[in-house]
């Protein structure tokens, strides 16, 4: 095992879980900043207008969903697995009901800024809302598998060697 993957075996469950769920903070952040309002707006200005002010004036469409998605997956489980045995095909139902969550909430937050809203830009909203999603559920499981990959590196011994197991049934294959 590497210095990092040592370091982190030594800290307390508590602290691994508040790890991951910044690591999937920071996720979302990334995902709402780059396919949600912010960048679409920067670009949308000619960059006439500022990040960091876009940010502030859209802080809550990113808030709220984080937090609710985020929420959702903590009470249903999702944080309860362990990295080393993570495998993305066993969460799949939880972490893409989490990364919906945060999509469409965000979609239904930025809907409502508006007094008049045409269905043309409702049903863009959707699909940005729908594309956040699954950003957002390719960012939680392939941070997860790298995480994995280089905590857990995979080792095999040059020596093994093939067996077969007689009268294990199906598992013997």
């Amino acid at each position: 095992m590497n210095l990092i993957g040592s370091k982190l075996q030594t800290l307390e469950r508590k602290k691994k879980v508040l790890l991951v769920l910044g690591n999937d903070l920071i996720l979302a952040f990334i995902c709402w900043l780059v396919f949600g309002p912010p960048m679409a707006t920067f670009i949308a200005s000619e960059f006439s207008t500022g990040i960091l002010e876009i940010f502030y004036s859209e802080w809550i469409s990113f808030f709220f969903p984080a937090i609710l998605a985020i929420s959702y997956l903590y009470i249903f489980g999702f944080y309860k697995s362990l990295i080393k045995f993570f495998d993305s095909k066993d969460s799949i139902f939880l972490s893409l009901t989490g990364s919906l969550i945060f999509g469409f909430t965000w979609s239904l937050i930025h809907v409502y800024q508006f007094q008049i809203v045409s269905t043309t830009f409702l049903s863009i909203a959707l699909l940005q809302g729908f594309l956040l999603s699954a950003v957002f559920y390719a960012f939680l499981n392939i941070s997860r598998d790298i995480a994995k990959y280089l905590l857990y590196p995979y080792d095999t011994d040059p020596d093994a060697r093939p067996i077969v197991i007689y009268g294990a049934g199906a598992t013997g294959n």
